[in-house]
């Protein structure tokens, strides 16, 4: 069976590195690795501003042609993508017979959605969810769209990590990472107010794209205690993460779905400190595989900070490692190949 897989994954530019494209890259390579008769479609040519306007309509009249092949079509876009062009895709598909697949990536859509007007929430219901699966990154959206729309065919697909054969040091020594966007909604502006309070011996390394301003800031902050990295290839997330302690991602995004990099993070063994969003909750318990804070709280953050030592820190780093079994992708990710092989 052929399946069509629509969707992104990081290029050279560096606006098109995030989690939803950090998770497309992953899901293909499994997917490649185990066989599938899979072909990616890039639908971003250019990842100027507004730019994917002219991408979906160029792609929206390719479709037809370009479907006639697949048994599968299988669409791992952003929101825009899925209420905009998506339906006409479904409801395309579902004309010839073909297989659909939604993925939902993030954890706030079940909120967009209630804010829609009822006719659109009723088109959304009769394009996009009449799709054969439904992928949802949190089991709040799962449990929201199973009981409003009474259907068996939305499933958990939490983002996933590959697991890691290394030997994991449980010895701590007060460095701190952040990987991620470096923006000022990522919360890096309010860690390294933090930082700059905290004794020498603390220290926090940055990683990730960062644009605009935030260059002018990262500049002037520079130092011993605090630093400034570059982005990361994908390839090279884990071996950095491995030469820290904790990941720090105090976001102050009201949208976060399952961040990529705290599934990276406990696949090492590191312990998190995050913001207590419902959808953080859903993967670090707080006080266990690590500290979740109020977001925006300074106070609170720098506590956390603090809170750990030689004698407490093993504990969560071994905590971190057992959590990371819900999000094995040899595990995650054959929900998709299944349903692909139609097993």
């Amino acid at each position: 069976m052929k399946m069509l897989f629509i969707g992104n994954i990081p290029t050279n530019d560096l606006r098109s590195i995030g989690g939803a494209s950090s998770l497309n890259y992953n899901l293909l390579s499994f997917l490649k690795r185990n066989d599938a008769k899979v072909t990616f479609y890039e639908l971003r040519k250019n990842w100027k501003p507004k730019w994917q306007i002219i991408d979906y309509i160029v792609f929206l009249f390719k479709f037809p042609f370009i479907s006639l092949k697949y048994e599968v079509i299988s669409m791992h876009a952003t929101r825009d993508f899925r209420i905009s062009i998506g339906p006409f895709i479904v409801l395309y598909s579902k004309l010839f017979n073909k297989r659909t697949v939604c993925h939902f990536y993030g954890g706030f859509f079940h909120k967009k959605f209630e804010g829609y007007p009822k006719i659109f929430q009723w088109w959304l219901r009769h394009t996009i969810f009449k799709s054969d699966l439904v992928l949802m990154e949190t089991k709040e959206q799962v449990n929201y769209f199973n009981e409003l729309f009474k259907k068996d065919t939305i499933t958990w697909f939490p983002n996933a990590r590959k697991k890691q054969d290394l030997q994991v040091e449980n010895e701590y020594s007060k460095k701190f990472v952040f990987i991620s966007r470096v923006t000022k909604q990522k919360g890096v502006k309010l860690m390294i107010e933090i930082f700059k309070e905290l004794p020498l011996n603390y220290t926090l390394a940055i990683y990730g794209p960062i644009e605009g301003k935030m260059k002018n800031f990262i500049a002037k902050v520079q130092g011993k205690q605090i630093s400034y990295h570059g982005s990361l290839a994908p390839e090279e997330i884990i071996p950095t993460l491995i030469k820290y302690d904790l990941l720090l991602l105090p976001t102050l995004h009201p949208n976060e779905g399952y961040p990529g990099i705290i599934i990276e993070a406990l696949s090492c063994g590191k312990p998190v400190i995050s913001s207590n969003l419902i959808s953080i909750s859903e993967i670090i318990e707080n006080g266990k595989e690590g500290i979740l804070t109020k977001q925006g709280d300074k106070s609170q953050l720098m506590e956390a900070i603090q809170f750990f030592n030689t004698d407490n820190y093993k504990s969560f780093s071994k905590n971190a490692l057992e959590k990371f079994e819900l999000f094995d992708e040899e595990i995650v990710f054959s929900k998709l190949l299944k349903f692909y092989l139609n097993d």
